[in-house]
């Protein structure tokens, strides 16, 4: 992320404001939302300010190849957002998610553009509900998530034919486990 002189001023002042704007790629439509309690107009799209309806777990860093997953939280107001917790996880489910951050001026206006500070794809979305309130955490992980899940290493005839269509040697392989054969010679099962 490069943040321009103007931002960076604006950063180092005591008790900054900062802007987040969550852009989440939903196979229904693209979502654009924003952390301050206001809507802003920015990169031709109308970015919903949410206010304290939402909020954006801390963004971690490591030197590892760690994954590490970022949370967007949103207080349910609506009734109808529940309905992205029990819907379809086809919907978000690794589906683009991107965070641009963007400090304000005193007058509330953007300083600058936003800057694109976090990327990764969709997750899984837990709702909780209780007391009168209810609330919707949408996981997202990034890339480096997919280091975490081994491939699997077993492996069929059909799938080498997809990588190498004239390799025939898996096609023997259900024949070599359904009739096993002994491989000790006779001299080594006399002794």
């Amino acid at each position: 992320m490069t943040l321009s002189a103007l931002q960076l001023a604006e950063l180092v002042r005591p008790a900054p404001k900062v802007v987040y704007f969550m852009e989440l790629q939903f196979t229904t439509g693209v979502q654009y939302l924003s952390t301050w309690n206001r809507n802003f107009t920015w990169n031709a799209q109308l970015w919903i300010g949410l206010g304290g309806l939402v909020s954006v777990t801390e963004i971690t860093e490591s030197e590892s190849v760690a994954s590490n997953p970022l949370s967007f939280n949103l207080n349910a107001a609506d009734p109808s957002w529940i309905a992205l917790a029990v819907g379809n996880d086809t919907v978000y489910r690794r589906r683009l998610a991107l965070l641009y951050m963007c400090p304000l001026g005193d007058d509330g206006q953007l300083v600058g553009a936003p800057q694109l500070c976090w990327r990764g794809r969709m997750d899984a979305v837990a709702a909780g509900i209780g007391n009168n309130s209810a609330s919707i955490s949408l996981k997202c992980e990034t890339a480096s998530f997919a280091f975490k899940r081994r491939p699997s290493l077993r492996i069929n005839a059909i799938q080498q034919k997809l990588t190498y269509p004239t390799d025939t040697g898996f096609d023997y392989l259900s024949d070599l486990i359904d009739k096993p054969q002994l491989w000790l010679s006779k001299l080594f099962q006399t002794k």
